[in-house]
C-alpha cells in the first residue's frame, strides 16, 4: 500500500486520481471508452454496493480508469483502460 501511495504522489499535478462515486460514475458511463469500467453493473446502486474503482482526470476529462468489472462470491475482476494519447 505504501508503494501505491508513493506512486500517486509522483503523478503530475494536472492529473487527479479520484474514486468512482455517483458523480464520476455518470461521467464514466457517458464516455464510450471508459464505460467498460462500470458497464457490467445494472445500475449505479449495484456498482456502489458491489463495485469499486478509480479514475484519473485531467482538464475535466477522464484519461484512465481501473475498476471492478464483475463480482462474485467475495471476488472481483478488474478492468483497466487508458485513453491512447495518455499511454506510455
Amino acid at each position: 500500500m505504501e508503494n501505491l501511495k508513493e506512486n500517486i504522489k509522483k503523478i503530475e499535478p494536472d492529473f487527479q486520481v479520484t474514486k468512482i462515486d455517483e458523480h464520476i460514475y455518470h461521467m464514466v458511463m457517458q464516455d464510450p471508452f471508459m464505460a467498460d469500467c462500470c458497464s457490467f453493473f445494472s445500475s449505479i446502486e449495484e456498482f456502489m454496493e458491489h463495485g469499486i474503482g478509480f479514475v484519473i482526470i485531467k482538464d475535466n476529462q477522464l484519461v484512465a480508469g481501473a475498476s471492478s468489472y464483475t463480482f462474485h462470491e467475495g471476488c472481483i475482476e478488474v478492468t483497466i483502460g487508458t485513453h491512447a494519447q495518455y499511454r506510455r
